[in-house]
């Protein structure tokens, strides 16, 4: 039933038979590894609210859920998928959520060496929405963790524009000083957000992606040219494709 129109999918997952064989055939016992955790890590798995939580506790999983309600897992997921007629997503973070939390990673931020980035060149863009990275930066690492740590902001603006241009070797931009590439964002903190993503179909042959949309962009300048006026675009394209290591200005 995987390939039917969204609507028929739907009735077909509300069927009390075709959920009640889901169930039956659910089986983890001869995985394992990171197989094992897409296929049954109830524990780590989220109903994906708005706003955005990417830090969701314990007792908001899928387990826990289940656990309350003396249900099957399985019979959770399926209850979640239909909700909002099939356009309710689901989020498991895979990595650096060992202790429930983002602890970790906010250890690792404070580390001199560490860089921040996520891109797996589109590899996975059914699954993962890369394009919210730092949007998601700054507004949960400078407001939201509230009092789980946040982080200064100048260090979160820091890691995703002159941290990660010098190691790659883009020496033109990252700062404003004169000379630089003036690309710059004008950002209201008290609104920023990622929004819920989306799914769409408009790669070739109807593939697959996530759409993933913000709030709080005022303005956004690339080389001095406004994109971007109030999350708009403006129809100016001054960018280019950047091929190698670019020179620090003279």
């Amino acid at each position: 039933v995987s390939r039917l129109p969204l609507p028929e999918l739907v009735a077909a997952l509300r069927d009390p038979d075709r959920r009640a064989r889901i169930v039956a055939e659910h089986d983890t016992s001869n995985l394992e590894g990171i197989l094992a955790e897409l296929v049954g890590g109830f524990h780590k798995l989220f109903p994906m609210n708005d706003p955005v939580d990417y830090e969701p506790p314990a007792s908001a999983s899928v387990a826990a859920m289940a656990a309350r309600s003396g249900r099957d897992p399985v019979e959770v997921v399926l209850d979640l998928l239909v909700e909002r007629d099939g356009n309710q997503l689901l989020y498991m973070p895979l990595f650096n959520y060992a202790h429930g939390n983002l602890d970790d990673v906010r250890e690792m931020l404070l580390t001199p060496n560490a860089l921040m980035g996520l891109s797996d060149a589109g590899a996975h863009c059914g699954a993962i929405s890369d394009g919210s990275m730092t949007t998601t930066a700054l507004a949960l690492w400078c407001r939201d963790r509230g009092d789980r740590g946040t982080l200064p902001l100048e260090l979160m603006v820091h890691h995703i524009t002159q941290r990660t241009a010098q190691h790659v070797g883009w020496l033109d931009r990252g700062v404003l000083a004169p000379g630089y590439l003036a690309d710059i964002n004008v950002i209201d903190m008290s609104t920023l957000a990622a929004h819920p993503p989306t799914i769409i179909h408009d790669l070739p042959a109807g593939g697959r992606r996530l759409m993933q949309t913000a709030s709080g962009y005022c303005h956004t300048f690339k080389s001095g040219v406004e994109t971007f006026a109030g999350g708009e675009h403006t129809s100016a394209l001054p960018g280019h494709l950047v091929r190698g290591p670019q020179p620090a200005p003279r």
